[in-house]
């Protein structure tokens, strides 16, 4: 066999093994990303800047809709009141890209020229150029429309991103068709660089992050550049219910949103709580303030009779928020008619009350304090306290817990200082729930969260206090309604307690991280009373970070080593690959060699 003989076998073999290794690599990217409704994939922090290009790899049924959108490719859209841009495909297949402004201005560029509904994969680009005040818009490469119009040069973005949609109620606008990549720059894309991009040569100079999407990812990680990774958010939850427990507390966060625009939704809440009262053992209904949006009178009246379904039927209790004037809630829930209902209060109304009750064998105490109580309220509440050590203490309050797992300071958003109260969260603490052993439990709303934030925090004597914030108010605003309800399944012996958040709505568990199991630190039923302790007025620290630590956080971490784990041993696969066939090549040329020897 001849040279020219070898080498055209030796290039074949070469061929099939670069063929073999792309489509390895790119057979499951090649059919791209689809997306529904109830699963948005989010970042866990904003953009860290505004991109200049934006670029993506889309395909939309063929005989798609003239009058559909198709829905966002990303952004960070929330209302029109909050800074975002978004990258979208508009009606009529036409890009669009969308700002808002820290003026609440709007900005929209729609490129009417251009329609993606093919029903092929199209690459399109967007370049804002704030300079020569001009955006252009290509297409596989090619500027296919440029609008003159003058555009953001810079924003401060404070939004999670999202891929295949935003933060609009019930993700309204989740992309219509499948994507294959998204690409962000922060430089101006020439448009021989767009060429390359358009072909699959992303170069890696001023790139934001570039993301290849694969179909049944649950994370989309930057292939290239430092972007941050996005993460699926599916919001419901497949699970069994709980079964194991002994008894259980319900616990509504603040219903403002669902009083204000989903009224229907409030209907539901209260009618699956009367409905449920027997079957899931709920022993307590506990609010947690900002029952109206706008303290008006029809919100009130509603709230109320919503609650008067389960007058017989089940203890409950309300506490104020700052959506809520003192004026309004002693009018609604007087104490001449509701005081039969506690044990005790401070000042002769419901605003600071507390509850003895006992469940089984364990004594329970709910202490219900007014949004940021004063002092007086908080001496009052520790005599009370003490004078109970035989009885687990749980607090109900406005405003306590941030949605970073710390005490909610003067320094946070909305401090209940800055909202008609007197203490915050960290006045609460060190004034009050650390200093107490039978404590056990502190619940509170105020500061909107899709998740129910959960911290455990060592008192002063050395007993661990449990504490959660529930504020669904975003969350019923950004999904339409969802009438959640946290319940609280308890052990016989109150030491362990299953968590499940449950919309009512849709008669669905909301958020895999929502459903978790947590221990409380029970007090033993012979503890005897101890010294009243006097209020600190000083002004103390929240507990630091080593003494305050967010729960069942190891599974996160499992999971991510996990997919580094795999995303490993994909390339390694591939070399092993490669290697192997070289080894058969070499044997083939050894072969060949010998033969011609022997043929001479």
């Amino acid at each position: 066999m001849n040279k020219t003989k070898i080498t055209a076998i030796l290039l074949a073999i070469c061929a099939l093994v670069g063929c073999m290794t792309v489509t390895f690599v790119n057979a499951a990217s090649n059919e791209g990303m689809t997306f529904v409704n109830d699963e948005l994939y989010t970042t866990s922090s904003p953009i860290s800047k505004l991109p200049s290009t934006y670029e993506a790899t889309v395909k939309f049924p063929k005989g798609t809709s003239a009058s559909t959108r198709g829905g966002v490719i990303a952004g960070d859209f929330t209302n029109m009141s909050t800074v975002c841009f978004s990258f979208e495909i508009h009606q009529n297949g036409s890009p669009r890209l969308y700002f808002i402004d820290s003026s609440k201005t709007a900005h929209s560029f729609i490129f009417s020229n251009v329609n993606v509904y093919t029903g092929e994969w199209v690459h399109i680009a967007i370049v804002k150029d704030s300079s020569a005040k001009t955006i252009t818009c290509y297409v596989d490469g090619v500027a296919a429309q440029t609008i003159s119009q003058a555009s953001p040069s810079s924003l401060t973005l404070t939004s999670k991103a999202c891929i295949g949609g935003d933060h609009r109620p019930e993700n309204e606008q989740y992309f219509k068709g499948s994507i294959k990549n998204v690409g962000f720059y922060t430089d101006i894309r020439t448009a021989d660089e767009i060429k390359k991009d358009a072909s699959g040569s992303y170069d890696k100079d001023n790139l934001l992050g570039f993301y290849e999407l694969t179909a049944g990812e649950k994370k989309i990680t930057s292939a290239s550049g430092s972007g941050p990774e996005f993460k699926s958010n599916n919001h419901w939850v497949e699970k069994e219910a709980a079964k194991d427990y002994a008894y259980s507390f319900a616990v509504v966060g603040d219903t403002q949103i669902l009083n204000q625009y989903y009224q229907n939704q409030l209907v539901g809440l209260y009618s699956w709580i009367e409905s449920n009262v027997e079957s899931k053992k709920i022993e307590y209904v506990i609010g947690l303030g900002d029952i109206t949006d706008k303290d008006q009178v029809s919100e009130w009246t509603l709230a109320k009779n919503m609650l008067k379904k389960l007058n017989g039927k089940v203890n409950y209790s309300v506490v104020r928020g700052n959506h809520d004037t003192v004026e309004k809630f002693n009018k609604y829930f007087p104490y001449s008619e509701y005081g039969s209902t506690v044990s005790g209060s401070f000042d002769g109304t419901m605003l600071n009350t507390y509850h003895k009750f006992t469940v089984g064998d364990i004594k329970y105490m709910l202490v219900n304090l007014d949004m940021g109580p004063s002092d007086a309220v908080l001496d009052w509440a520790n005599k009370i306290i003490s004078e109970n050590p035989d009885h687990n203490v749980i607090i109900a309050t406005h405003v306590y817990l941030y949605h970073d797992g710390t005490t909610l300071d003067a320094n946070d958003n909305a401090p209940a200082s800055k909202c008609g109260g007197i203490n915050d969260g960290d006045d609460l603490w060190s004034k009050l729930v650390k200093k107490h052993k039978n404590i056990v439990l502190v619940l509170s709303g105020h500061d909107p969260c899709d998740q129910i934030i959960t911290t455990q925090t060592k008192g002063e004597n050395g007993n661990v206090v449990t504490q959660m914030l529930i504020d669904p108010q975003t969350t019923d605003r950004n999904y339409g309604g969802l009438g959640l309800v946290a319940m609280l399944y308890f052990s016989e012996d109150g030491s362990q307690v299953e968590v499940e958040y449950i919309s009512t709505a849709k008669n669905a568990y909301f958020m895999e991280e929502n459903q978790f199991t947590v221990e409380l630190a029970v007090v033993e039923a012979s503890a005897a009373p101890i010294e009243t302790q006097p209020a600190q007025t000083e002004a103390q620290t929240s507990p630091s970070e080593e003494e305050t630590a967010p729960v069942e956080t190891n599974e996160e971490t499992t999971n991510d080593q996990t997919d580094k784990q795999e995303e490993a041993s994909f390339p390694t696969a591939t070399i092993a690959i490669i290697v192997a066939i070289a080894a058969v090549v070499t044997v083939v040329i050894i072969f060949l060699l010998k033969s011609k020897k022997k043929t001479k």
